[in-house]
Protein backbone atom coordinates (compact mmCIF):
# COMPACT_ATOMS: atom_id res chain seq x y z
CA UNK A 1 0.00 0.00 0.00
CA UNK A 2 2.86 2.37 0.72
CA UNK A 3 4.06 2.26 -2.89
CA UNK A 4 0.55 2.99 -4.21
CA UNK A 5 0.20 5.83 -1.70
CA UNK A 6 3.57 7.20 -2.84
CA UNK A 7 2.62 6.86 -6.53
CA UNK A 8 -0.72 8.62 -6.01
CA UNK A 9 1.01 11.32 -3.95
CA UNK A 10 3.54 11.85 -6.74
CA UNK A 11 0.77 11.95 -9.35
CA UNK A 12 -1.10 14.56 -7.33
CA UNK A 13 2.07 16.66 -6.99
CA UNK A 14 2.83 16.38 -10.70
CA UNK A 15 -0.81 16.91 -11.68
CA UNK A 16 -0.61 13.55 -13.46
CA UNK A 17 -3.09 10.71 -13.83
CA UNK A 18 -4.80 10.08 -10.52
CA UNK A 19 -7.46 7.45 -9.82
CA UNK A 20 -10.83 9.18 -9.82
CA UNK A 21 -11.47 8.46 -6.13
CA UNK A 22 -8.43 10.58 -5.20
CA UNK A 23 -9.13 13.59 -7.41
CA UNK A 24 -9.39 16.69 -5.27
CA UNK A 25 -7.68 15.12 -2.26
CA UNK A 26 -4.65 16.66 -0.65
CA UNK A 27 -1.60 14.52 0.06
CA UNK A 28 -2.61 14.48 3.73
CA UNK A 29 -6.07 13.20 2.80
CA UNK A 30 -4.53 10.47 0.61
CA UNK A 31 -2.23 9.48 3.47
CA UNK A 32 -5.18 9.44 5.86
CA UNK A 33 -7.12 7.25 3.42
CA UNK A 34 -4.31 4.69 3.23
CA UNK A 35 -3.68 4.78 6.97
CA UNK A 36 -7.36 3.96 7.52
CA UNK A 37 -7.23 1.16 4.94
CA UNK A 38 -4.13 -0.27 6.62
CA UNK A 39 -5.80 -0.17 10.06
CA UNK A 40 -8.89 -1.90 8.69
CA UNK A 41 -6.79 -4.59 7.00
CA UNK A 42 -4.95 -5.13 10.29
CA UNK A 43 -8.25 -5.71 12.14
CA UNK A 44 -9.60 -8.02 9.43
CA UNK A 45 -6.38 -10.03 9.67
CA UNK A 46 -6.76 -10.20 13.47
CA UNK A 47 -10.28 -11.57 13.09
CA UNK A 48 -9.14 -14.09 10.49
CA UNK A 49 -6.32 -15.33 12.76
CA UNK A 50 -8.66 -15.71 15.73
CA UNK A 51 -11.25 -17.52 13.59
CA UNK A 52 -8.54 -19.86 12.29
CA UNK A 53 -7.44 -20.64 15.86
CA UNK A 54 -11.04 -21.37 16.84
CA UNK A 55 -11.44 -23.66 13.82
CA UNK A 56 -8.33 -25.63 14.83
CA UNK A 57 -9.71 -26.06 18.37
CA UNK A 58 -13.19 -27.03 17.11
CA UNK A 59 -11.81 -29.62 14.66
CA UNK A 60 -9.56 -31.07 17.36
CA UNK A 61 -12.54 -31.28 19.72
CA UNK A 62 -14.67 -33.09 17.14
CA UNK A 63 -11.88 -35.57 16.44
CA UNK A 64 -11.54 -36.25 20.18
CA UNK A 65 -15.30 -36.61 20.58
CA UNK A 66 -15.50 -39.16 17.75
CA UNK A 67 -16.35 -42.68 18.89
CA UNK A 68 -13.11 -44.10 17.46
CA UNK A 69 -10.82 -41.78 19.45
CA UNK A 70 -8.76 -43.23 22.30
CA UNK A 71 -11.14 -44.00 25.15
CA UNK A 72 -8.41 -44.19 27.80
CA UNK A 73 -7.37 -40.55 27.26
CA UNK A 74 -9.18 -38.46 29.92
CA UNK A 75 -9.31 -35.45 27.58
CA UNK A 76 -11.01 -37.51 24.87
CA UNK A 77 -13.44 -38.99 27.40
CA UNK A 78 -14.43 -35.53 28.64
CA UNK A 79 -14.70 -34.28 25.04
CA UNK A 80 -17.08 -37.14 24.26
CA UNK A 81 -19.25 -36.33 27.30
CA UNK A 82 -19.39 -32.63 26.38
CA UNK A 83 -20.10 -33.41 22.72
CA UNK A 84 -23.00 -35.75 23.58
CA UNK A 85 -24.47 -33.22 26.03
CA UNK A 86 -24.37 -30.53 23.35
CA UNK A 87 -25.86 -32.86 20.74
CA UNK A 88 -28.79 -33.71 23.02
CA UNK A 89 -29.57 -30.01 23.40
CA UNK A 90 -28.84 -29.34 19.71
CA UNK A 91 -26.30 -26.72 20.77
CA UNK A 92 -22.90 -25.86 19.41
CA UNK A 93 -19.87 -26.24 21.65
CA UNK A 94 -18.63 -22.74 22.43
CA UNK A 95 -14.99 -21.77 22.18
CA UNK A 96 -14.98 -20.85 25.87
CA UNK A 97 -16.03 -24.42 26.73
CA UNK A 98 -13.16 -25.81 24.68
CA UNK A 99 -10.68 -23.54 26.45
CA UNK A 100 -12.04 -24.65 29.83
CA UNK A 101 -11.73 -28.30 28.78
CA UNK A 102 -8.09 -27.75 27.81
CA UNK A 103 -7.40 -25.80 30.99
CA UNK A 104 -8.60 -28.77 33.02
CA UNK A 105 -6.41 -31.26 31.17
CA UNK A 106 -3.36 -29.11 30.41
CA UNK A 107 -2.78 -26.89 33.46
CA UNK A 108 0.66 -25.85 32.16
CA UNK A 109 -1.17 -24.09 29.35
CA UNK A 110 -3.19 -21.86 31.69
CA UNK A 111 -1.24 -18.64 30.96
CA UNK A 112 -1.41 -19.15 27.18
CA UNK A 113 -5.11 -19.99 27.42
CA UNK A 114 -5.75 -16.84 29.46
CA UNK A 115 -3.81 -14.71 26.96
CA UNK A 116 -5.91 -16.19 24.14
CA UNK A 117 -9.10 -15.60 26.14
CA UNK A 118 -8.03 -11.97 26.35
CA UNK A 119 -8.30 -11.71 22.55
CA UNK A 120 -11.90 -12.88 22.54
CA UNK A 121 -13.35 -9.46 23.40
CA UNK A 122 -11.67 -8.12 20.26
CA UNK A 123 -12.93 -11.11 18.25
CA UNK A 124 -16.54 -10.58 19.40
CA UNK A 125 -16.31 -6.85 18.80
CA UNK A 126 -15.02 -7.34 15.24
CA UNK A 127 -17.37 -10.21 14.39
CA UNK A 128 -20.45 -8.33 15.54
CA UNK A 129 -19.82 -5.01 13.88
CA UNK A 130 -17.97 -3.09 16.56
CA UNK A 131 -20.92 -0.96 17.60
CA UNK A 132 -19.82 -0.78 21.26
CA UNK A 133 -16.59 0.08 23.03
CA UNK A 134 -14.81 -3.23 23.70
CA UNK A 135 -13.18 -4.05 27.04
CA UNK A 136 -9.86 -5.34 25.78
CA UNK A 137 -7.24 -7.14 27.85
CA UNK A 138 -4.53 -5.04 26.16
CA UNK A 139 -4.45 -1.47 24.92
CA UNK A 140 -3.59 -2.52 21.34
CA UNK A 141 -3.77 -5.73 19.37
CA UNK A 142 -2.32 -6.23 15.93
CA UNK A 143 -2.13 -9.21 13.60
CA UNK A 144 1.40 -10.11 14.71
CA UNK A 145 0.41 -10.17 18.39
CA UNK A 146 -2.70 -12.26 17.67
CA UNK A 147 -0.54 -14.73 15.72
CA UNK A 148 2.00 -14.88 18.57
CA UNK A 149 -0.70 -15.40 21.22
CA UNK A 150 -2.36 -18.11 19.12
CA UNK A 151 0.99 -19.78 18.41
CA UNK A 152 1.83 -19.77 22.13
CA UNK A 153 -1.55 -21.38 22.82
CA UNK A 154 -0.88 -24.23 20.42
CA UNK A 155 2.68 -24.67 21.64
CA UNK A 156 1.30 -25.35 25.13
CA UNK A 157 -1.38 -27.67 23.72
CA UNK A 158 1.00 -29.97 21.84
CA UNK A 159 -1.62 -32.60 21.11
CA UNK A 160 -3.61 -30.16 18.96
CA UNK A 161 -2.68 -30.30 15.30
CA UNK A 162 -3.39 -27.82 12.53
CA UNK A 163 -1.84 -24.49 13.56
CA UNK A 164 0.81 -23.33 11.06
CA UNK A 165 4.39 -23.41 12.23
CA UNK A 166 6.73 -20.70 11.07
CA UNK A 167 6.97 -16.98 11.01
CA UNK A 168 4.21 -14.47 10.66
CA UNK A 169 4.14 -12.73 7.28
CA UNK A 170 3.75 -8.98 7.51
CA UNK A 171 2.03 -7.12 4.70
CA UNK A 172 4.33 -4.73 2.92
CA UNK A 173 7.54 -6.48 3.94
CA UNK A 174 9.97 -7.72 1.35
CA UNK A 175 9.25 -11.46 1.13
CA UNK A 176 12.93 -12.19 0.44
CA UNK A 177 13.78 -11.07 3.98
CA UNK A 178 11.06 -13.16 5.64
Amino acid sequence: MASMERTIGEAISARGDVPEAFIGMTQDEVKSHFDGAHDELELVTCLQRMAAAEAVLQLDFRARAAEESEQDDPLNADAQVLFRAKQEKKKRTELEELLTLWETHEPRGRLAIEAFRGTLHLRHWLAHGGYWKPRLARAKYDARLIFEISSALFETLPRVKGWPDGQFYEFGRDTASV
